[in-house]
């Protein structure tokens, strides 16, 4: 396993200790200082974040008080189970911002170049994405199903069309990987999981272009990155029922924050790579409402 795999492999996973490692992640370990190094990172802001107290009084209060301000009106009395979580939400917001800044010196993304992303790619991504965000509308899992069933052969074809360069078919790959994942249930902290994989790929994918200064490229993919943010994660994670929090839903929701909180420091880092001409859509993603709003993480 190469070090990009291992360091997304890391990003995602729990970091469990090296005897719990699949064999190759454990390997390439053993014998790569680099990724060593940001697997410790990891494991300190993991527990860094277990340790950090929650923070109270009138901040908390506020904050709580500006989370349920965005969320959607339904003309009824916000109920105290509702108020209760929103409050246990934005407790964690204080938490994922210090990781956020403890994580400013942590390598997460290998660059490497990559192919320029021609018109036809550009437009497959921008339908794939639609394609995912209409299947998650989905109300039951028959409705996902129908929806998964109707284009699935056409995003096929989307995939396998000449002029994808590797970067393209990474990106289209996972998206397909999404579809279908999405099909199978309405859990919606699993849908903004699956769509947090994808926000992964895309802000790689986002590095690699302001690397080597593709701004047609790097323009397109911001734009994406913020359809899966608004209309993917943060919506899914608005109908999170408040009658439905556990500790396992907990632990998930943290980590889930902690990976946006990563991404918008690698969001950060790319717009000081990137040229005029695509700084104005990395700010524009950069301000969107982040998940620990949504979630108070």
């Amino acid at each position: 396993m190469d070090c990009p795999k291992v360091r997304e492999w890391l990003l995602r996973s729990d970091l469990p200790e090296a005897g719990a490692m699949p064999a190759d992640v454990a390997g390439h370990l053993a014998g790569c200082a680099d990724c060593r190094r940001l697997a410790e990172s990891l494991r300190r802001l993991e527990a860094a974040a277990r340790a950090m107290p929650a923070p109270g009084g009138a901040a908390v209060d506020a904050a709580r008080e500006a989370f349920l301000a965005r969320l959607p009106s339904s003309g009824a009395a916000r109920s105290p189970a509702r108020s209760t979580l929103a409050l246990r939400l934005v407790r964690c917001s204080a938490a994922a911002a210090a990781l956020a800044l403890l994580a400013t010196a942590v390598g997460l993304w290998l660059l490497s170049p990559g192919g320029t992303q021609t018109a036809e790619a550009s437009a497959a991504l921008d339908e794939l994405v639609d394609w995912n965000i209409e299947i998650a509308d989905g109300a039951t899992p028959a409705d996902r199903g129908r929806l998964y069933s109707a284009r699935i052969d056409d995003m096929k074809r989307l995939a396998g069309e000449g002029g994808l360069s590797a970067e393209d078919r990474d990106l289209v790959g996972a998206l397909l990987e999404n579809g279908e994942r999405l099909s199978h249930g309405t859990d919606p902290l699993a849908d903004a999981e699956g769509f947090t994989d994808v926000a992964i790929l895309l802000v790689q994918h986002m590095g690699k272009a302001a690397k080597r200064d593709d701004a047609r490229r790097l323009t397109g993919l911001t734009r994406n990155y913020g359809r899966v943010l608004q209309r993917g994660v943060n919506a899914k994670l608005e109908k999170l029922d408040p009658a439905g929090a556990a500790p396992e839903r907990d632990r998930k929701l943290e980590r889930l924050v902690r990976r946006h909180a990563l991404l918008r420091e690698e969001l950060a880092a790319v717009l000081e790579q990137s040229t005029n001409a695509s700084k104005k859509e990395i700010r524009t993603a950069l301000d969107l409402p982040a998940p620990k709003h949504h979630k108070g993480k």
